[in-house]
């Protein structure tokens, strides 16, 4: 539902559901499912408000990303929707080698693939990422 508002520019709607998915998130912190459908709609979120080059909302969605995605008993799915989130915000730096903040994402990206138990999905979406941005050009 959140994906849908926010793709027919239902901003005020979409913003409306992220915090009904808060509360239900706060009211059953044991579910897993809960966190990965919040997570999969701020990673939307994320995206939505970089590209409106609003950086105070992206950086609130980008740390409680993070957030449901560090617990102890966060899965390969949160990590990958962390991973998508820091590709997005990646991809808005004009050289992200060289930017402080970039190359902190980029550690975060190198921390996610070097886990023991991350998946190959996992690791090939992060290499995809940093080979697109770092690969010399032919």
């Amino acid at each position: 539902a959140h994906f849908a508002a926010s793709r027919h520019g239902a901003t005020e709607e979409a913003e409306a559901l992220l915090v009904e998915l808060e509360k239900l998130c706060r009211e059953h912190p044991e579910s897993l499912e809960l966190r990965r459908r919040l997570t999969m709609a701020l990673v939307n979120h994320h995206g939505d408000v970089l590209d409106l080059d609003d950086h105070a909302r992206a950086a609130a969605a980008l740390a409680r990303i993070r957030e449901l995605a560090a617990g102890a008993d966060a899965d390969d799915h949160l990590r990958l929707q962390l991973a998508m989130a820091l590709s997005n915000a990646l991809s808005h730096f004009e050289d992200a080698g060289s930017d402080l903040e970039g190359a902190r994402i980029i550690g975060e990206l190198r921390v996610l693939v070097a886990r023991a138990d991350a998946s190959e999905t996992l690791r090939a979406l992060v290499l995809d990422e940093l080979s697109e941005r770092f690969a010399p050009q032919q």
